[in-house]
């Protein structure tokens, strides 16, 4: 009975950080997502059109079409960031 009852916890407990690492996955998707978008940004304003790369526009308009699908809000955004934050404790966080 108690062998059970073990393993009936351990496949709880395993279905349960399933979840989690879907949830992980996802959020770091997003997240990745953002930041691209975010470079790439960067990177043109920087330049101020003075040799642009069209591999690095085609980079970022592919993640911003991506980003557009899912679709991002900025509940979604705080959200992955809890999601991240607690998945990364005592480790330095940079939010965007």
């Amino acid at each position: 009975m108690r062998r059970n009852l073990e393993n009936r916890l351990f496949r709880a407990e395993a279905a349960a950080n399933a979840t989690g690492w879907a949830d992980l996955w996802s959020a770091r998707h997003r997240a990745l997502l953002r930041v691209k978008v975010k470079i790439c940004d960067a990177i043109k304003e920087s330049l101020d059109g003075n040799g642009f790369e069209p591999e690095l526009l085609i980079w970022r308009e592919k993640a911003a079409a991506d980003l557009a699908n899912i679709p991002d809000s900025p509940e979604l955004r705080a959200a992955d960031e809890a999601i991240l934050r607690r998945a990364h404790r005592g480790r330095r966080i940079v939010a965007l």
